[in-house]
């Protein structure tokens, strides 16, 4: 498997593997292409039993609709009308981007409300902790359904370290992995190969998995 930093970086890369082929008058077998996105997928079993994603909005809505409107005005000032359904869409579709950006973290909403008390003069831990009240009503519908988002497959997997994957793993220029993609390359047995596009004498500017060691380009000019 090759693992891009995008899907337009997956096409092109395809684009020039057939290219290639064509000018040697050979035979394409393409690797599977992925993004870095999706690389976490590969690496356990049950990924297809998660719900999907237009499915996961539909039970963020349901859960922000169950708490009343008091609670919510600590989330945001005006929270939408009863029969707003693209209001609490739209409501549902911010609060699953911050969990899923969270999740990649392998944090949660509670950790965020956690570490806004530990910053000095940082007021907005009550939101965090309402958002963490709305999370587990989500969780406990997901249960109720018998269903599972893939950011809880993901880390329920890492937790009991049930990751393999049968072949080479090639990570083409993903600089910036999240943190469980990281967690999970790190306890797989399988090969996994990472290309950088830098001058040689730059391989202590990344990890083992190419991406960016941030400690070592703060001290560097732009």
């Amino acid at each position: 498997a090759v693992v891009v930093p995008g899907a337009r970086a997956g096409r092109r890369l395809l684009e020039l593997l057939v290219e290639r082929c064509e000018e040697r008058k050979l035979a394409l077998v393409p690797p599977r292409i992925v993004t870095s996105g999706a690389l976490p997928e590969l690496l356990y079993r049950g990924a297809d039993t998660a719900c999907s994603d237009s499915m996961r909005l539909l039970f963020w809505l349901k859960a922000l609709r169950s708490f009343p409107p008091e609670k919510l005005r600590r989330i945001l000032p005006s929270p939408p009308r009863e029969d707003d359904f693209s209001g609490w869409s739209a409501l549902a579709a911010e609060i699953d981007s911050i969990y899923s950006e969270l999740s990649a973290a392998g944090r949660s909403f509670e950790d965020a409300g956690r570490i806004c008390l530990e910053c000095p003069d940082f007021v907005d831990e009550e939101r965090w902790l309402v958002l963490h009240e709305v999370c587990r009503a989500y969780l406990n519908l997901l249960e109720e359904k018998r269903t599972a988002d893939k950011y809880m497959l993901r880390a329920g997997a890492l937790q009991a370290g049930e990751l393999s994957f049968n072949g080479r793993i090639c990570l083409l220029s993903t600089v910036d992995l999240n943190e469980i993609s990281r967690r999970m390359l790190g306890l797989l047995d399988s090969e996994v190969l990472a290309l950088v596009h830098a001058p040689a004498a730059m391989a202590d500017f990344f990890d083992e998995f190419g991406c960016l060691k941030t400690a070592a380009w703060r001290e560097l000019d732009i």
